[in-house]
């Protein structure tokens, strides 16, 4: 039989871990552009791209995109709260190929300090530390809320009479850890004996 504790990684994700997710892509898009633009400056002529600036932009294109196809492999596999970091990443690299494409970095924006890359950096530096306690809110209050609302305290799915979630299939009734009596999982205290977790 399962415990009464719901552990972080089998809660589904939520609005707000997608929206920090959505953050994240925004600030490593403008670290991309900054990077790609920078390519432009140093070795295009005169505004021309030239076969060295090409090779370096597809290979910045290509490299963000492998890292980001990689962590959703990755953070797939382990079933990991991060996984929507991943397309955190593909996004902003799938832009790129758009931009790449196009090649329109020389008409919108000017490169001329590091302005953009200390900001892509401070603002992916906040968004991992913002994801994180996120995280750990999470692990606290969300199981508990589903529980109060008699839902599943992993998927959120509204939960039947049985000992097994109906949208997820996941067990919704443990033991308690302290009287050995069935117990809802995400549950704060025991029916049967009162103690807390």
């Amino acid at each position: 039989m399962r415990s009464e504790k719901v552990d972080i990684e089998e809660i589904a994700s939520t609005k707000s871990e997608k929206a920090l997710a959505l953050v994240l892509g925004v600030f490593v898009f403008v670290a991309a552009i900054w990077a790609y633009g920078k390519i432009d400056e140093r070795y295009a002529r005169f505004g021309e791209p030239t076969l060295k600036s090409g090779v370096l932009e597809i290979v910045l294109t290509l490299a963000l995109l492998s890292l980001g196809l990689a962590l959703l492999s990755i953070l797939r596999r382990r079933r990991s709260r991060y996984f929507p970091l991943a397309f955190s990443v593909i996004a902003p690299a799938c832009l790129l190929a758009l931009i790449f494409a196009g090649d329109y970095t020389n008409d919108y924006y000017s490169f001329a300090d590091l302005g953009p890359l200390v900001l892509s950096l401070t603002g992916i530096a906040l968004t991992l530390v913002a994801f994180f306690y996120l995280q750990k809110y999470l692990a606290r209050r969300v199981p508990v809320r589903r529980v109060r609302k008699r839902e599943c305290p992993f998927c959120g799915y509204p939960v039947g009479g049985g000992a097994h979630c109906e949208g997820c299939g996941r067990e919704v009734i443990g033991e308690c850890s302290n009287c050995g009596k069935e117990r809802r999982v995400g549950t704060a205290f025991c029916v049967s004996c009162g103690k807390a977790s």
